[in-house]
């Protein structure tokens, strides 16, 4: 499978609308190609543009990340990333962090990077397809993740993730593509706005909204703490789609609900990616600990051939993103949920990097019916 990577200059089978204020003028020079030989693919070789730097008049590129609002067809392969020594961070913040496949290739993802590999579908509209998961349906944490990637691909790269609010409207068909359309809210000075909506054929199973930031050379304090339980690695815990994500026990005990969690393959270096692994792995726990608040005792799932007590669901999810670190290190989950009624519970919890970084905030409102 040929696996196809963005230039900054834009993306597959984009359109030609530009992104920004109307005011914006927008050109796209001409540029010219050079064909680089990728020693993945043998003798293929990927036609690649230049990215391009900005002018001295009101000229953007399609996409300063690039979204499906660019008109190239050129990209850049994985291999081009790897493969960049010499070049500045400001000429290729955008060659790594999305990847793009065609429909041909439209695969159940075994890996994270095909997870998050969006399609243009249009304009500023992205396709992905789902992971095969234990309960037969789509994870949430999954389809709030790649809408969050696809409200990234339409911003500028001076913008990081710093929140995210989203409703789960429908339950999601893990066997059918999802496609992801991405509304421009706002462009900003500082901020960014985006809206997202998720839909398959049964309707939108997502409404997210995004912000995003311009790094801002602020005071920064941090007056919470990393909680003392077991360092990562010490304590073995299922995981409920491996290899992709590894879970160790932190020795929490209810009503907390605690695990140290990572993404176990790599994936581009940067605040965006980081901010979707982290979103990704978010919807793990705040379901378990709202159990653990549940007047009725869970039983232990470990056991063969348990009953469960209830039907849950995630309705919403907010991330607030503080100091990202890299999902691919331990982070530790620690959620706590204040209690339960009319079938709702509410979850909050901290993420935190092993030296004890305030990584993020998540808050979630579970649906957890007793079963009948």
């Amino acid at each position: 499978m040929t696996r196809l990577w963005c230039s900054a200059a834009g993306v597959i089978g984009a359109s030609t609308r530009p992104m920004g204020r109307p005011s914006t003028v927008w050109s796209r020079p001409s540029m010219p190609t050079a064909a680089i030989p990728c020693p993945t693919l043998g003798s293929h070789t990927i036609v690649v543009e230049p990215i391009r730097t900005r002018s001295s008049c009101t000229v953007k590129p399609a996409v300063a990340q690039p979204s499906g609002s660019s008109p190239t067809t050129t990209v850049v392969n994985w291999c081009r990333s790897r493969s960049m020594a010499g070049v500045s961070h400001a000429d290729r913040w955008w060659s790594e962090p999305s990847c793009w496949l065609g429909s041909a290739a439209m695969a159940a993802p075994v890996t994270f990077d095909e997870l998050f590999s969006l399609e243009p579908a249009g304009d500023d509209t992205f396709r992905a397809i789902s992971a095969e998961y234990p309960w037969g349906q789509v994870y949430g944490g999954q389809v709030a993740a790649q809408g969050l990637l696809a409200a990234g691909l339409t911003t500028e790269f001076v913008y990081e993730p710093h929140s995210l609010h989203a409703y789960f409207v429908r339950i999601g068909n893990q066997g059918e593509p999802i496609e992801f359309e991405v509304d421009r809210v706002r462009d900003g000075s500082s901020f960014v706005t985006r809206r997202v909506l998720a839909r398959q054929s049964h309707g939108v199973i997502l409404n997210l909204s995004a912000s995003f930031q311009r790094v801002e050379d602020e005071p920064e304090a941090q007056r919470v703490k990393i909680p003392d339980v077991a360092a990562p690695g010490t304590i073995e815990m299922d995981s409920w789609i491996e290899p992709m994500i590894e879970r160790s026990g932190a020795a929490a005990a209810p009503p907390d609900a605690r695990a140290w969690i990572r993404i176990t393959e790599p994936y581009p270096d940067t605040p965006l990616m980081h901010a979707v692994a982290h979103t990704y792995t978010s919807d793990d726990l705040p379901t378990e600990a709202v159990e653990y608040a549940h007047p009725i005792e869970s039983p232990d799932y470990d056991t063969p051939d348990v009953v469960r007590p209830f039907f849950g669901a995630s309705l919403d999810h907010a991330v607030w993103f503080h100091n990202l670190r890299s999902a691919t290190d331990w982070t530790l989950h620690d959620f706590r949920s204040s209690g339960v009624r009319r079938g709702r519970g509410h979850a909050t919890g901290e993420l935190w990097s092993p030296d004890g970084t305030h990584v993020a905030t998540v808050t979630q409102e579970v649906l957890l019916r007793v079963a009948r």
